[in-house]
């Protein structure tokens, strides 16, 4: 990744998730490689508004570009999506929208009412 030009990895797998790299094997081999790295552990269940804006604060904070995971790419892509309706004033329906434009498809994930209510909220709408 580094050599993509990816200066951080956010990983949102909580700790306690089967699969992928152990949390603190895949710190020491993104720092190995020169990337950042944070642990922003996100489960659907525990969402709430609070959690998503401490993560677009801190996503602002870290050096860019930024490669998001978790074990499937939907909850990486949510937040995305939330911070980009955020920042450009989407509604829930525009942010969907865009994610499924690029491949993110979320309609059969818990987490696309969230997502779409988060950027209602974010927008006024």
């Amino acid at each position: 990744m580094a050599t993509e030009g990816m200066m951080t990895v956010v990983n949102f797998r909580k700790a306690d998730e089967i699969g992928g790299m152990a949390l603190p094997e895949e710190h020491r081999v993104a720092e190995a490689v020169g990337l950042n790295y944070l642990h922003h552990p996100v489960s659907v269940e525990e969402l709430d508004e609070e959690g998503v804006d401490n993560f677009r604060r801190s996503i602002d904070d870290l050096p860019q570009p930024v490669f998001l995971h978790c074990s499937s790419g939907a909850r990486a892509g949510a937040l995305a999506l939330m911070a980009l309706a955020a920042e450009n004033g989407w509604d829930g329906v525009t942010a969907l929208q865009y994610g499924g434009d690029r491949g993110l498809d979320l309609s059969k994930e818990k987490i696309a009412d969230f997502v779409q209510a988060y950027a209602d909220r974010k927008s006024g709408r």
